[in-house]
Parts: structure tokens; C-alpha cells; sequence
């Protein structure tokens, strides 16, 4: 280039390369503008609200200048706070529309948002007095004055009331697991608050409905027939009758809708009720009953007039079997409410009624019903999964050829070995139960007790959250957990399971996990489960991989462990030869018998693996348990 033109371009090029230093900041020097792509990352990746907030904050006392950053950085500590159901959210809102106006993008957001809170405000007294009548679960039940709530202790099968302002708790109805397996459910309160009708289950073949006095505990039994199974739903205003579900354990999609006089037991059949109806409920005074139930393929809200037992069709929409359920009057008996998943999601809707009829359209009362409650709790569940245990993902199934270390636990040392992770919940749960799962090794000595809790289903290690069934929170059940490796082994394990014989589904699993770091569901699980109401009694082995069953044996019941029966020991050994694993089962100490011969897919060869004693169960775990007697892994040769 000739000497003229060089000194042109250099006069050309280097004012712009100033201009561009001047303008991009030296490597790792902070701006708001990356502080701002910092918190945004801490928040919605991350899922940790607290140190996100802290990021925003800086971006707005150091950087007060860049108005785009400090802007976006007010309103997403708004959308903290409202993810973690704190107050200052709207608080967080109001400050963008008074700082920051001249910000469309954010000041549009954040007047969105304040606007949905205030409507959620508004809705809040409907919902809490929704969730108050319906209870969090179908097996709880709030006094009309709001001042107590009446629950299973699922430790003992007992009825407990708690004080909702100071929360202490007392027995009002006993019952002991040690001693029997009969147990209290399903309490309901009397409008006066003076008594409770609840459940008291005999066996899976009959219970009864017996109230309880809340000031002297004194119990009345009202009504018993045998081969029937009844639970308490109501008390008619007057506190005459007691509205009850009454199902046959012979046939159980049959229900029927019945009042029980409170003085003589006896019983009058109101109308047949279809399965997995939510809610059955009085009007405040007493004339009409609402309740959800088919009309054809769909579900509705109905409601019947007492006086001659006419029904009038309150709800309409073709959204399925469970589309709209779990009607709930108003105080003053002038709207029904209910649940409606004709939005995408399940929501608070209302309807004005007058004599037991629609007196105007339904109208959406509260968006996403769902997160409503946990914000009505102050709880948070959508934060990220609990961190993997290091020793999951550190620990390979062969490492450079050496012998695994082989380990037997007999459990009488009245303490795990510390190979053992120990996964609980440890935050808040909806239904405010103590714990979601217990274990001990003093219940039975030398032996590892493991107990179910109820509400709880088995979860990895990658997922170990609640989630919402549609119906139901369900948490993850207690988990304990240790790694194994090497490819060459046999793993021995001695059950003896104890499960009572009660009206819903409970599951022990015995599952060898592998790859547990990853986010991947592949396991081989031995799983021991009954549910009565369904005549299930399964014993099952399967292999899973991406959280599909690839093989599987559904029938490794013993002809000798039925529903009735007593505790039932059986014996494992699963052995694993590379990609080969054998499972194998012996009967109350018989011969082994071949169950499932698998093979693992091939990018599972040298995955971590682990190994996880767990279960789970829906309402009435009823005081069942396994007892582990012993668990033992032997390497087989040289990896």
C-alpha cells in the first residue's frame, strides 16, 4: 500500500477502533446490562429467586443510568417475589410505573401483572373459603368457623383437630397400629362445630360412620353394614342426618349417594353416584344437595332438591370425565363454585343460583387454581430438583479394572452406614403432614423398617419434586439411597412386607437405578403393591429405560401371599453379568424361582449406578411397612 494511502486509512480506521473500545468494556467488567443477563439466568434456569434478586438490586443502585437495564432488573424482582408468593410483588410492579414510565416494554409488563394480582386479591377470599369447604384433600376437613382443621394422624390411624391460630394439635379419636389395623378417616365437622362424623375402618370389607364429641371425646357408633364401606361427606345443616358414599368392595365403580338419620342410623338411598366424584355438599340451608357427577361422557355439576329428589344440570361443557368437578356453595347459598379445566388448566369458576337453579352465566373467578393454593399456603414447588448426591454420579460401574468393594448390611447396628443418602422432603407440603415417610431400625431391631406415608409417589433422584396429578398433590416418597458399581454382581435382599388390607393403592419398590445423574428414568424395579378397592394384588419385576417399560414380569405373587392374609416374606437375588441381569425370588424361604432375564441397553455399560429402597401410596398407607432383614452385594470375579 502506498505511504498516502496508509496514512488515510490509519486517519480513517482508528477514531471507529476508539470508538469501539471506548464503547465495549474490558473482559469481566460488570455492566447492567450483563448483571441484568446474570439475574435473568439465576432465575429462570437456576431457579434460585434469592441470589437473582440480589443481582437486580445492584443493576439498579449501581447502574441507575441505564434506564433499559434498571427497568427490566425492577420488574423481574417483581416476578421473584410473585413466584415465591411474597407480598412486595406488587409493591416491585408499582415501582416500574413510577421510576421507569419512559420504559414502554417493562412498564406495559408491569402494569399487566400488577393488574392480575389484584384481580387474584380479589378472588382470594372465593378460594379460601373454596379450599376451607373442599379441604386441600378429600380426608381433611375445616369447622365452619375456620378456627380448626380435623385430619388422619397417618403415624397411629388416629383423628386429630388442630388449631389453626396457634397450631396445637389434639386426639380426639385414638387408634394404634400396634394393637390392630383398624383406623380413623374422612372426618367431617358438624355446622356447630360441636361434633365430627368420621369413618372408622373395620376391614376392607366394611366400615362404619361414627361421630365423635370435640369437647369430651365421647364416640357414638351410627351406622354399620356389613359388606359396605362408608365414608362421611356432609352434615345437613339441622345436624339430623349425615350424608355419606357408600361403595361395596364387590363392586366397587358402584357408589351410592346416602343420608344416615344421626339418632337411629337408619339409612335412605339418594341417587348413585359415579366414580371419582369430587365433592357432595348441602346448601347453607339445607334444601338442595350439589355434587359433580356424568352426564353421558362428561362431568357436571348437578344439584338436587331435597324435597322430592329432582336434579337440575347447573354446569355445561364437553370437557371429559373429570373436566368439572367439586362444587362448593357459597356462604350465603347464592353460587356454586367449582373446578373447570376449560381453559388449559384447572381454575375457580362461579355460577349464581336461586331455588336450586342457574340465575346467570358462569364466570371465571380465580386463574390457574392450582398455584392459588400454594400461594394461599405460601408455599413454592417450582423450584429446580434436589442436587444429585455426588457419590451417584461419582461412582462408575467399573473403574480401571478394580474389584468392587463388596458390603452386607444386616441393620443391627441401630444406625445406617453412612454409604446410605437419607432423601426426604424437607419443604412445606400442602397437605400439612409432619413427614412423607419414616424409617427406623429400633421398630423391629435388625431389621430396617421403612413405613408409608401417604400422598407420596417414588421418584429418581433428577425429579425428586412434587407434582400435581390433576386431582392431587403427590409428594416424593422417602428415599434411601447408596451406589453401587462394577458390571459383575449378585445383590441379595430379604423382605417380609406387612400391608394391610385397606381401601386404596400402597407400593414398596426395591430398584436399582441406573445412570441416576442424568435425566433419564432407567431402573430395574421389584415392586410389592395392593389396592383392595381395585381386587389388585401385584408383585411385579420390570426394566424401564427413558421411564418405558422394555421387560417385564407382572406375576411374581406367591399363590400363599393373598389379600387377608398376614405378613409375607420374599427373598431376592438379582445378578448382573455386563449387560445381563437375572432376577430371581424365593417364597417365605423357598427355592429360587427365575422371574426376568433382561438386557440393559448398551450406553448403560459403564453407568453409575445406584440403589434405592422406596415406595409409595394414596391416602390410607393404613400402617403399612416392610421390613428389610438384610441387603447384600458380592462382586463377582475381576472387572
Amino acid at each position: 500500500m502506498p505511504d498516502g494511502c496508509a496514512t488515510v486509512a490509519l486517519r480513517f480506521f482508528v477514531p471507529i477502533l476508539l470508538f469501539l473500545l471506548a464503547a465495549c468494556p474490558a473482559a469481566g467488567q460488570e455492566t447492567g446490562r450483563s448483571l441484568l443477563q446474570a439475574g435473568l439466568y439465576a432465575e429462570e434456569v437456576r431457579g434460585d429467586v434469592r441470589e437473582a434478586v440480589r443481582l437486580f438490586n445492584r443493576i439498579i443502585v449501581e447502574f441507575p443510568d441505564d434506564r433499559m437495564s434498571a427497568s427490566k432488573a425492577q420488574l423481574h424482582i417483581g416476578i421473584c417475589y410473585e413466584k415465591s408468593g411474597l407480598e412486595p410483588a406488587a409493591a416491585a410492579y408499582r415501582s416500574v410505573l413510577e421510576k421507569y414510565a419512559d420504559q414502554r416494554e417493562a412498564a406495559a409488563e408491569a402494569r399487566r401483572r400488577l393488574s392480575r394480582l389484584r384481580d387474584s386479591e380479589s378472588a382470594l377470599p372465593h378460594v379460601r373459603h373454596y379450599y376451607d369447604r373442599l379441604g386441600v384433600d378429600i380426608l381433611t376437613s375445616t369447622s365452619y368457623d375456620g378456627k380448626w382443621i380435623a385430619y388422619t394422624d397417618w403415624s397411629t390411624g388416629s383423628i386429630v383437630v388442630r388449631n389453626l391460630r396457634n397450631g396445637r394439635v389434639r386426639r380426639i379419636v385414638a387408634s394404634d397400629w400396634s394393637r390392630g389395623q383398624e383406623f380413623a378417616f374422612h372426618p367431617v365437622w358438624s355446622r356447630d362445630g360441636k361434633e365430627i362424623a368420621f369413618g372408622w375402618y373395620r376391614d376392607y370389607r366394611c366400615s362404619e360412620v361414627r361421630v365423635v364429641s370435640v369437647s369430651d371425646t365421647h364416640q357414638t357408633l351410627v351406622f354399620r353394614e356389613t359388606g359396605t364401606l362408608a365414608s362421611p361427606q356432609d352434615w345437613s345443616p339441622d345436624g339430623t342426618t349425615i350424608l355419606c358414599q357408600m361403595r361395596k368392595p364387590s363392586s366397587p365403580a358402584q357408589t351410592r349417594l346416602s343420608l344416615v338419620e344421626h339418632s337411629t342410623g337408619r339409612a335412605r338411598d339418594l341417587l348413585e353416584l359415579s366414580p371419582h366424584s369430587r365433592s357432595t355438599t348441602f346448601s347453607p340451608d339445607g334444601k338442595y344437595l350439589a355434587y359433580d357427577g356424568l352426564v353421558g361422557t362428561d362431568r357436571q355439576i348437578l344439584v338436587m332438591r331435597m324435597q322430592d329428589l329432582s336434579v337440575t344440570q347447573i354446569s355445561s361443557g364437553q370437557l371429559g370425565g373429570r373436566g368439572i368437578d367439586a362444587p362448593v356453595w357459597s356462604r350465603d347459598g347464592r353460587m356454586l363454585l367449582y373446578r373447570s379445566s376449560r381453559l388449559g388448566a384447572f381454575d375457580l369458576w362461579g355460577v349464581p343460583v336461586l331455588e336450586g337453579k342457574p340465575s346467570g352465566k358462569a364466570f371465571l373467578v380465580c386463574n390457574d387454581l392450582t398455584n392459588a393454593l400454594l400461594t394461599l399456603k405460601g408455599i413454592r414447588h417450582n423450584g429446580p430438583a434436589r442436587p444429585i448426591p455426588e457419590q451417584f454420579v461419582a461412582v462408575r460401574s467399573s473403574s480401571a479394572g478394580a474389584r468392587p468393594a463388596a458390603f452386607s448390611e444386616e441393620f443391627s447396628a441401630g444406625r445406617l452406614d453412612t454409604a446410605w443418602s437419607v432423601r426426604a422432603w424437607t419443604q412445606p407440603n400442602v397437605y400439612s403432614y409432619a413427614s412423607l415417610g419414616r424409617y427406623s431400625l429400633t421398630d423391629n431391631r435388625g431389621s430396617l423398617r421403612y413405613w408409608l406415608a401417604p400422598i407420596t409417589g417414588r421418584g429418581f433422584p433428577q425429579s425428586y419434586r412434587a407434582h400435581f396429578s390433576g386431582w392431587y398433590w403427590v409428594y416424593p416418597a422417602l428415599e434411601l439411597t447408596r451406589p453401587l458399581a462394577g458390571t459383575r454382581w449378585v445383590l441379595e435382599a430379604k423382605a417380609t412386607y406387612s400391608m394391610v388390607d385397606c381401601l386404596n393403592g400402597r407400593n414398596f419398590y426395591f430398584v436399582v437405578q441406573f445412570n441416576p445423574g442424568r435425566d433419564r428414568e432407567s431402573a430395574l424395579i421389584v415392586a410389592r403393591g395392593k389396592d383392595v378397592q381395585l381386587g389388585d394384588n401385584t408383585h411385579k419385576v420390570f426394566l424401564v429405560d427413558y421411564g418405558a417399560t422394555i421387560a417385564a414380569n407382572d406375576s411374581c405373587i406367591s399363590p400363599a401371599d393373598t389379600i387377608g392374609g398376614g405378613p409375607f416374606t420374599y427373598t431376592y437375588r438379582i445378578t448382573r453379568v455386563g449387560l445381563h441381569v437375572d432376577v430371581e425370588i424365593s417364597d417365605e424361604g423357598g427355592p429360587f424361582r427365575e422371574v426376568l432375564s433382561c438386557t440393559l441397553p448398551s450406553d448403560l455399560t459403564d453407568a453409575p449406578q445406584a440403589l434405592s429402597v422406596t415406595g409409595e401410596s394414596w391416602f390410607l398407607p393404613a400402617g403399612s411397612y416392610v421390613d428389610w432383614d438384610h441387603i447384600r452385594f458380592t462382586p463377582l470375579g475381576s472387572e
